[in-house]
Parts: structure tokens; sequence; C-alpha cells
């Protein structure tokens, strides 16, 4: 279900990269600033890396643990991505992606 949200995402994040580009090329030397693209960078990696070991790595490691308790189906199952403490982590990545999308906003 969130796959297409994050496409979404991810073609956004695609599209502003090529038009940084674009515009890179386009516009004079003399008249380009690279002074926002330097600050952008910064949210950009804090938003990734957050995402993770927010919680990407922790649901990852849950999943592991229930893959080897429990087997490979039940950890891939729809049931694992409601229990309290995966939902909870799902939760805590707004964080993570609003400072990246501060950053992709900022470019």
């Amino acid at each position: 279900m969130q796959a297409p949200k994050q496409d979404s995402l991810l073609r956004f994040v695609f599209l502003q990269f090529l038009q940084y580009y674009s515009l890179r090329n386009i516009v004079k030397p003399e008249a380009w600033n690279d002074k926002w693209v330097k600050i952008s960078c910064i949210p950009l990696n804090v938003g990734l890396a957050g995402m993770v070991f927010v919680s990407l790595l922790p649901v990852g490691l849950i999943q592991l643990k229930d893959a080897y308790d429990h087997g490979y189906a039940a950890s891939r199952s729809a049931e694992f991505l409601q229990k309290d403490i995966v939902q909870s982590i799902l939760t805590w990545r707004a964080v993570p992606d609003t400072i990246f999308l501060i950053g992709v906003v900022s470019v």
C-alpha cells in the first residue's frame, strides 16, 4: 500500500535533481551560486541516515528475529506490520522523512 507514496516521492526527488542539473548547465557560471546546494545536502544526508537508523534498520532487525523464530512467511505477513512496535517505529519515520523533504525543497 505504501509503494505508490514512495514511488511518487522518488519521482519528485528525481525531477528536482533533473531540474537542478539542467539549470546548472543553462545558467552562466558567473551567475550560478552553489551555496543553496551545499546547504541542502546536509538535511538530505541527515534525513536519509535517519530513515535508515530510525526505521529501516530497527524494523529489519525485528523482522529478522521474527523470521528466525516463526519462519520467513510470518515475518513477511501483514500481521507483522500490524505489531505495535513496528507501527510506532514507522510512525516515528515521519521525522527523518520531513528533514529529507526540507532538503529536497531547498534544492
